[in-house]
């Protein structure tokens, strides 16, 4: 099974971004910069003759920063380490697209292993 988050960056919930930091043993330092840094955004939105005025963005992550795509990878960690543990599985993931597969000795057995993967505790959310 692949998928990909529609709209991965902008909905990226920073206080869940910050608790899967510190799950994987991040530094609180660097988990508190993140913080700090998502703190007081504000983003103008442009075309032609128009601009708004300053708008305050309150979560997600920076489009375009090259940091996101290593805090996504964070973010998502539940999907990808939800897809990999027992034999014959295997889960992988590159920031918003990531994918859970099972082997069986038909596509039947195959997808119902699948099914049973992502429904299953600890499996993908």
């Amino acid at each position: 099974m692949f998928l990909n988050v529609k709209s991965a960056f902008p909905s990226t919930n920073i206080m869940k971004l910050v608790h899967n930091m510190r799950m994987r043993v991040i530094q609180k330092e660097y988990t508190d910069w993140i913080l700090h840094k998502m703190t007081g955004r504000k983003t103008i939105i442009s075309f032609d003759d128009f601009k708004s005025e300053p708008i305050t963005v309150n979560n997600g992550l920076d489009q375009g920063c090259t940091l996101s795509m290593y805090l996504y990878n964070h973010y998502n960690m539940r999907q990808v380490d939800g897809s990999r543990g027992r034999k014959g599985e295997i889960g992988g993931g590159f920031v918003d697209d990531s994918m859970g597969a099972a082997e069986g000795r038909t596509m039947q057995e195959a997808a119902e292993k699948v099914m049973e993967l992502f429904m299953r505790p600890g499996g993908p959310k």
